[in-house]
Parts: structure tokens; C-alpha cells; sequence
């Protein structure tokens, strides 16, 4: 009882729901895939926010990739500024215009980084239709869906990868009960956890403990 007492409330609740989880789906599937999920990271933004831009994202591939966490970290980085999903969702959609007759070049785009720069000219002109607006104050203010969304990691293999995503909504809503969002990435390898702390001045580490 000390020691939870010591862990962060956001830890705390993770491991609640992996709990609660086990519980609900039981032994087996706890062995083959719950287990293994980690507890890499609390974004300081709702599962709205972070899961409209995944999802767009998604749907302009046209195929299902899991969002890296260094994209995750840049997601937070929009969060933090005040973007609106409005804005995100613009630039994604502006990048992704050039290539849409052409599936297999938009295949190959596996980093929502990618469309950075449109993103940034969305929020820049919307921030410049803004001015001089009667409603100026109501177009732009920040996403405004305050929460925190749990960044939780797998293993890169294809089994524990496709039962989480086979569960996913029963994760998302076990999660919800406990008043978080979820989303879902990779475990961090050397190289992200290089770039984490080289663009973005952020480690990435588990936050949980590993489960036995």
C-alpha cells in the first residue's frame, strides 16, 4: 500500500485497467498480448484530440499503420500549442492531396511527421482568417477538450499487435471508466528514444513496471 501510494496517479490507473482487463478477458488472452502492453507515456491532451489525428492520418494511407511514439510526441507538441484538430486535420489532409492518385507512393507515408509544414500553414491561416473576426475569439482558441491520454506501447509483433487491436475497444472503454484516454504505439527503440531527446528533448522510458 506504501509504494502505491508513491506511484503516480496516471501509473496507478493503467495498472487498473490492465487489471481490469485480465478480469474481463481473462487468463489467456492476459499470457498471449495484455501483459505486454506498456505504460510509455501520459500525453497532456484527450483522447479526442490525439485519436481524430491518428485517424485521419489512417484514412488518408488508406491502410492501418501504428502511429510511432515520436509521433505521438509531436502530437503533444501541437496539443501544448493550442492547434486545433481543424487546423491538424487541414494539414494532413493538404499533404496527402498531391499523392492522391498514386496509392502506392501514399503507402509509403508511415509518419503523420510528414505533414508537419502543412499543418504549421493550416494553423497560420486560420489564425489569419481569425483576425479582425467578430467571432475571432470563438474561431481560434485551443482544442479546448482538456484530459490526458495514456500512450500505451507493444511489442513490434504481428499477434500481439493484431489481438490489442482486436480489443481495442474494450480497452478504450475499460480506460474510460477511469477517466483517461488511450492510444497505442510501438515499443521505443534505440533510434526513437535518440530522436525523442534529440527533436524533441523528451525520454522515452516506461513508466510502468514490467508485468510478471
Amino acid at each position: 500500500m506504501v509504494l502505491e501510494l508513491k506511484l503516480p496517479a496516471p501509473v496507478l490507473a493503467w495498472t487498473g485497467i490492465r487489471e481490469a482487463l485480465r478480469e474481463k478477458l481473462g487468463e489467456r488472452a492476459w499470457a498471449s498480448w495484455i501483459r505486454h502492453m506498456r505504460l510509455l507515456r501520459v500525453m497532456p491532451c484527450s483522447h479526442a484530440y490525439a485519436w481524430q489525428i491518428a485517424d485521419l492520418f489512417q484514412r488518408c494511407r488508406n491502410s492501418y499503420v501504428l502511429v510511432s511514439p515520436l509521433d505521438w510526441l509531436l502530437i503533444e507538441v501541437w496539443a501544448a500549442a493550442g492547434i486545433p484538430r481543424m487546423a491538424v486535420a487541414r494539414g494532413i489532409d493538404s499533404a496527402f492531396q498531391r499523392y492522391k492518385k498514386h496509392d502506392l507512393l501514399i503507402r509509403q507515408i508511415n509518419s503523420i511527421a510528414f505533414c508537419s509544414t502543412e499543418v504549421l500553414r493550416a494553423t497560420q491561416e486560420m489564425k489569419e482568417a481569425a483576425v479582425g473576426s467578430r467571432h475571432a475569439g470563438e474561431s481560434w482558441r485551443p482544442f479546448g477538450d482538456a484530459g490526458q491520454t495514456l500512450l500505451v506501447a507493444l511489442p513490434p509483433t504481428g499477434r500481439t499487435i493484431f489481438a490489442t487491436l482486436q480489443n481495442q475497444d474494450k480497452l478504450c472503454a475499460v480506460a474510460d471508466l477511469a477517466g483517461m484516454g488511450l492510444a497505442l504505439t510501438v515499443y521505443p527503440d534505440a533510434w526513437h528514444r535518440a530522436q525523442a531527446q534529440e527533436r524533441f528533448g523528451q525520454e522515452l522510458e516506461f513508466l510502468d513496471e514490467e508485468a510478471a
